[in-house]
């Protein structure tokens, strides 16, 4: 399966503090227009729109405090 990201190049982009920012709509959080931010936005975007996928059923950065006690990264 070829996974085209490109057809989701239209993020919606934001500003604060001067930076441009996503919208993570999973956690209704802003976040930081980064390399590593844009894959994950058009891989949400791709799971969401084309797989289907509820977005309640996806958890993006799950604290490791759910699988190791006194653990708080992510």
């Amino acid at each position: 399966m070829l996974l085209d990201l490109n057809k989701y190049d239209d993020l919606k982009t934001y500003q604060r503090y001067g930076k441009e920012c996503y919208m993570d709509n999973i956690t209704k959080q802003l976040r930081p227009k980064t390399p590593e931010e844009t894959v994950r936005q058009k891989i949400l975007q791709w799971l969401i729109k084309d797989l289907e996928v509820p977005e309640y059923a996806i958890s993006v950065e799950e604290s490791m405090a759910h699988y190791e006690k006194q653990n708080t990264k992510r």
